[in-house]
């Protein structure tokens, strides 16, 4: 499930997510939402490279509860990699995350509606079908709860 904020324009969500994605640069995204339906917490970011005339999308899911440590990404875990998507000339290309790869430690703090998140993993590239590094940081505030 990709936790979306069908009112993105009054969301109260503030955040970013800075990373280096190999052979494609950095991601400067602005969080759009950071939602919760009191199950799964969604953190929704993107960016726009101009260089290359790409949009980026950022998207991560993981349990309300979850704890703040370090999880490593593995098939059946608790959390999955993040997924990035782009579109580049009304093309769309979803990267699928390599399994069994990278980690992400949490720093989750529902009561205050914060997260702050470090993550490392490798996703194949769907044009090129390289193995590709993505290394960064999470920072979101003003969690919104979704009514059900």
């Amino acid at each position: 499930m990709h936790a979306t904020n069908l009112n993105e324009e009054t969301s109260t969500a503030l955040g970013t997510v800075i990373a280096i994605i190999q052979e494609h640069g950095f991601f400067k995204g602005s969080v759009t939402a950071f939602t919760t339906n009191n199950l799964l917490v969604g953190v929704n970011a993107s960016h726009f490279d101009a260089h290359t005339s790409t949009m980026n999308f950022f998207y991560l899911n993981f349990p309300i509860n979850i704890q703040n440590k370090r999880y490593k990404f593995v098939d059946g875990g608790p959390v999955n990699p993040p997924v990035l998507r782009q579109l580049k000339s009304g093309a769309e290309v979803i990267h699928t995350p390599k399994s069994d790869t990278g980690h992400i430690t949490f720093d989750f703090n529902q009561a205050k509606g914060t997260l702050g998140a470090t993550f490392n993993f490798t996703f194949i590239d769907s044009i090129t079908s390289k193995e590709l590094m993505f290394t960064g940081e999470i920072k979101a505030e003003g969690l919104e709860f979704l009514q059900r």
